[in-house]
């Protein structure tokens, strides 16, 4: 969650795009007999746009993975996301079948007489210990 909170996906993203950069841009320097310095500073504007089509290119294949993985993984998101807000408000849509279950929960815990001893040895506990402060 912090990741998100602190605009992680986008330092990532950034970082991912600077180093394609570099590694372009080291790549194509070393080709040449130029050196770095000057080889960026000789044409600038048809290596820089070789760079920049170099970027655009590797963004738009990463943007074309995170896309997929997103259509992948959203509806099983979304399943989940709306049988947990279904299973919550339950009690909204069926009150009467809601505290039918709570009704039969807890006779079945009235109907075992150790589980009745324990929960009124823990009540008689909690009682003692809230009067004793």
């Amino acid at each position: 969650m912090q990741w998100f909170a602190y605009a992680g996906a986008y330092l990532g993203a950034s970082v991912a795009i600077l180093l394609v950069t570099l590694w372009y841009a080291v790549r194509r320097a070393r080709r040449s007999a130029e050196g770095f310095p000057r080889y960026w500073a000789s044409l600038a504007r048809a290596r820089w746009g070789g760079l920049l089509e170099c970027v655009a290119r590797s963004a738009l294949a990463m943007a074309a993975c995170c896309l997929l993985i997103y259509l992948a993984v959203t509806p099983g998101v979304l399943r989940v996301a709306e049988t947990n807000y279904h299973d919550k408000m339950a009690y909204l849509h069926n009150p009467e079948g809601y505290r039918a279950k709570i009704r039969a929960a807890a006779a079945a815990i009235e109907a075992d007489p150790e589980a009745m001893a324990r929960i009124r040895a823990e009540v008689i506990d909690e009682i003692r210990e809230e009067t004793e402060l």
